[in-house]
């Protein structure tokens, strides 16, 4: 039981790691806007947006106008 748990979270750290090379590759602004990047949160603005572009088309609109200019 210890050798695969063990395993299991060798694994997850490696999925992690993989996370976050690839959000600094294609967002790289994207790590300073979460502490943790496998947050809930954040697995939601990843699974529904996935790239800058979409994020700042979808989620811009809504906060223009509580902005202070």
């Amino acid at each position: 039981m210890y050798r695969l748990r063990l395993k299991v979270s060798k694994s997850l750290v490696r999925e992690k790691t993989k996370l976050k090379i690839l959000m600094d590759e294609y967002f790289p602004e994207y790590e300073g806007l979460f502490c943790d990047i496998s947050g809930a949160t954040s697995e939601h603005l990843i699974d529904n947006y996935f790239l800058p572009e979409v994020v700042a088309k979808k989620i811009s609109y809504p906060l223009q106008g509580k902005l202070k200019r």
